[in-house]
């Protein structure tokens, strides 16, 4: 085995081995649907026993436990495609671009088959059905999967009928024999939609051929021997010859998936497979999504061929939409270097065709750097050994190197997705258990003492937080030494950068503005994009203070959980800053009797932000107005031209210190401004937490909710003092316990995070 087949192999062989996990992972998901069933059959009978009073069970009737099910069947599904991907045992490259670049003819190449099997062709679009073609020594066969009339007409009917207005289509065959399609010029119809109209008339025309295909009832059709010759007339379009004969056959349009078996005529390569993608760019309804559905899993890599030729050496904007259509076949995978790689088909192509398409595909893809966002191959498709040479081993060494990587990713980003539904079932089953808490709330009465021990913890609570207002009112209306140290040094590092040529280094600087201007002609497009840079690094530089900001709020955040501990050490225990205000609005909300003010308030307080791009920003915008190469004049309101230099080395050496002293004049009054608003942070947090003690203390339910969060956490708050809740009966225990089940599947499911 060569070297190149054994790690492909290993490849293969690392993935089946984490079948077992995945396998394990969607076991452990149906557990947590069986418990979803189980708790709903709990809470059903909650609500249904006769001693419930009615305010429980219609509490616990807003609960929709079956809600969750259909994201636990998706997460299923999800899971089921990953295992379909680890288990395969072939590494899957597609080949993908537009029609006429030579995409069949490489697939000849590679694969050892003809026009006979693969069909190729210069004028129009050939391969009508997506083909995976199988390395597979010692044989040859195709096994053809067929549609049945109701996919058919799925796949190619009804999408034409929607998109010209059509009535819905026909859902028999008998139906669609008889079908009346508009002849021409009798229905008014977009230009671009003409060929839909026409392609129906010749799908319907066609029946004869491929009729008794679809009444198969999906059962496969395989090809083998001098049958197998004879796959063209299955996978392909019609010629332009055939289609003039009035009996034409169309038996591509029952073929729904085309799966070829054959050897390779290379070096020992391994378990791969190619799967042959139908061109993109062409005239049908959303050919270009249909024709990657489902290949998050089924391929591994993408093959985009690009042809050297007259009007195609270049990247078109149909070439943009087909990298964006297989991002979505890219998924999880991060990098579309991964995913999808270019390959330039020069065989036959003039040194300056081929030169052209090269350098345009080096700037427009990879922003002048070699491979830095796809990596960027050169074929003659014809010959089989430069295939050999520089597709497949440069193809297959880099799924070797980046597979594990990608399957990594799949697998994290599946698990990503299935974590957001686990937080939907830690959430149900946190619901349930607080209102079970309600439930224990309406047996037992709440004993004197604690409503006196409340309103002594009222009142502490406000002596606490009344003297953290007197420190921060104080601090709000005098200027704050650290703040004005953090603008300081921002202002340094601005100056820094503009002295340092812009963050490239002045000579560099000027070589690219020579090189600009004498393009361009001028320095107008050249000194516009630089200053718009300038304008938003200075910006984002400046935003620096960030750091400054949140530190300020998390020291207030420490400064109010301080304040609070003294009464509600019993129930936050050694908690400490955000950490403690994060446990106190969940003590509040899973009360017994919910806090909802408590929570609220918490809530925002823990929601303060005191960002610079936001409120600071807005204030010292004007500053950068200048950092444009058009200027309004204030007193007759005309915009000229700030300055003009001419394309040579000594402008742009002009150019450069127009411009720094634009930008540190800029920097200057920014820094300016900024100084004096030097008492805004304070004035921010102070606002924050007057707000936050009003609606705590003060507020018109701030007294019964204290009463209400002591009730629930009473034994937490003064241990000893009272006697544990009462327990429940045996109805609120099977829903405790049924919670509790779920909650502990859940507890499972997060092992699998990756």
């Amino acid at each position: 085995m060569s070297e190149i087949a054994s790690r492909i192999a290993a490849v293969v062989q690392a993935r089946q081995s984490r079948l077992p996990e995945i396998t394990a992972e969607m076991a452990t998901w149906r557990n947590a649907d069986e418990a979803v069933v189980a708790l709903d059959r709990a809470v059903t009978e909650l609500r249904r026993y006769p001693a419930t009073p009615a305010e429980v069970a219609d509490q616990f009737g807003l609960v929709r436990v079956k809600d969750v099910r259909p994201a636990i069947s998706t997460t299923v599904e999800h899971l089921q495609r990953v295992e379909g991907r680890f288990g395969r045992t072939t590494v899957n490259i597609g080949v993908s671009g537009s029609a006429r670049v030579g995409k069949s003819t490489l697939l000849q190449t590679i694969s050892g088959l003809a026009d006979d099997q693969i069909p190729t062709g210069s004028g129009i679009p050939v391969t009508a059905v997506r083909s995976r073609i199988y390395h597979t020594p010692g044989r040859r066969r195709a096994v053809l999967e067929m549609h049945d009339f109701d996919s058919f007409r799925s796949a190619y009917l009804q999408p034409r009928h929607e998109e010209l207005g059509l009535p819905p289509a026909p859902t028999t065959m008998a139906e669609y024999r008889e079908w009346q399609y508009p002849s021409a010029g009798e229905l008014e119809i977009k230009n671009a939609y003409a060929s839909l109209l026409e392609d129906l008339r010749d799908m319907q025309a066609s029946l004869p051929s491929y009729e008794a295909l679809l009444e198969r009832a999906g059962r496969p059709v395989e090809l083998l021997g001098d049958d197998f010759d004879r796959l063209r007339e299955y996978v392909a379009y019609p010629k332009v010859e055939e289609k003039r004969a009035p009996d034409v056959a169309r038996k591509y349009l029952a073929v729904r998936d085309a799966r070829i078996e054959c050897p390779f005529p290379h070096a020992d390569v391994g378990e791969i497979a190619f799967c042959d993608m139908k061109g993109f760019g062409e005239v049908t309804v959303d050919a270009d999504k249909h024709h990657v559905a489902g290949l998050q899993h089924e391929v591994d890599a993408v093959v985009l061929v690009k042809r050297a030729a007259e009007g195609e050496a270049y990247w078109k904007e149909s070439d943009v939409a087909t990298v964006r259509v297989l991002d979505e076949a890219r998924g999880f995978v991060s990098r579309r270097r991964d995913f999808v790689l270019i390959a330039l088909n020069i065989g036959a192509a003039s040194d300056a065709l081929a030169e052209s398409l090269r350098d345009d595909v080096l700037r427009r893809v990879n922003e002048r750097k070699d491979g830095l966002h796809h990596r960027v191959l050169e074929v003659d498709a014809k010959d089989r050994a430069d295939v050999s040479a520089r597709l497949l081993g440069p193809v297959l060494g880099h799924l070797a190197d980046r597979l594990p990587v990608m399957d990594g990713e799949v697998l994290a980003g599946t698990r990503r997705r299935a974590a957001v539904v686990r937080e939907d079932l830690v959430g149900l089953a946190t619901e349930v258990r607080a209102m079970l808490k309600q439930v224990r709330g309406l047996t037992v009465g709440a004993a004197e003492d604690v409503y006196g021990r409340a309103r002594e913890m009222h009142k502490s609570l406000a002596v606490a937080l009344h003297s953290l207002l007197a420190e921060l009112r104080e601090r709000s209306v005098r200027q704050d030494p650290d703040y004005a140290a953090a603008v300081e040094a921002v202002y340094e590092d601005v100056l820094s950068w503009v002295r340092d040529g812009f963050g490239y280094g002045e000579a560099e600087w000027c070589e690219e503005a020579v090189r600009s201007m004498i393009r361009d002609g001028g320095a107008g497009l050249f000194a516009t994009t630089e200053l718009s840079r300038i304008r938003v690094e200075i910006s984002r530089r400046f935003a620096q203070l960030d750091l400054f900001f949140h530190a300020r709020v998390e020291e207030v955040w420490r400064q109010v959980a301080d304040g609070l501990a003294g009464e509600l050490h019993g129930v936050l225990g050694g908690s400490i800053a955000e950490e403690a205000l994060e446990r106190l609005m969940k003590l509040a909300a899973d009360a017994a009797e919910p806090c909802e003010v408590m929570e609220t308030s918490l809530g925002e307080l823990l929601g303060l932000r005191l960002d610079y791009r936001t409120q600071v920003h807005p204030r010292v915008r004007p500053e950068l107005d200048s950092l444009n190469l058009q200027v309004r004049d204030p007193v007759t309101g005309h915009e000229s031209f700030q300055f003009t230099v001419a394309p040579t080395r000594d402008g742009a050496e002009e150019l450069l210190q127009i411009i720094c002293e634009l930008a540190e004049q800029s920097a200057f009054r920014i820094r300016v401004a900024l100084l004096k608003e030097s008492v805004l942070p304070g004035q921010v947090l102070f606002a924050a937490v007057e707000h936050f003690t009003d609606v705590l203390i003060r507020s018109g339910a701030a007294e019964r909710e204290i009463r209400q969060f002591a009730r629930s956490y009473r034994d937490e708050l003064w241990p000893g003092v009272f006697q544990g809740l009462d327990g429940a009966d045996a109805r609120v225990a099977r829903v405790a316990r049924a919670a509790d089940a779920l909650l502990a599947v859940t507890e499972e499911l997060e092992g699998y995070r990756s």
